[in-house]
């Protein structure tokens, strides 16, 4: 019984070490015949922090000015007398 548990245990051992290699080969951080990917453990140095989504970013700016600007217009008819009050006040809780 006691052999068994410690084969069992080996063969579990041997699992994780296969697939913390695999997880490093595909995250591009293990060199082939690399036998550091046996420790278990992720060191500092092989944590990277998020890259920056610049597109994301450059879209979230980009929905902003075109918000304000639309809010600008609509200010500026209501405020010039072309829109009612009433009219401009609707439309702007309409389109928030």
């Amino acid at each position: 019984m006691r052999a068994s548990v410690e084969d069992r245990l080996r063969e579990l051992e041997e699992d994780v070490a296969a697939l913390t290699r695999r997880v490093a080969a595909l995250e591009g951080e293990a060199r082939p015949g690399d036998e550091r990917g046996r420790a278990l453990g992720t060191s500092i140095d092989t944590v990277h922090p998020p890259a920056t989504d610049t597109v994301g970013l450059l879209s979230l700016v980009g929905r902003t000015f075109v918000v304000f600007g639309g809010a600008y217009l609509l200010r500026a008819l209501t405020e010039s007398g072309y829109l009612p009050t009433s009219a401009g006040v609707l439309v702007g809780l309409a389109s928030s």
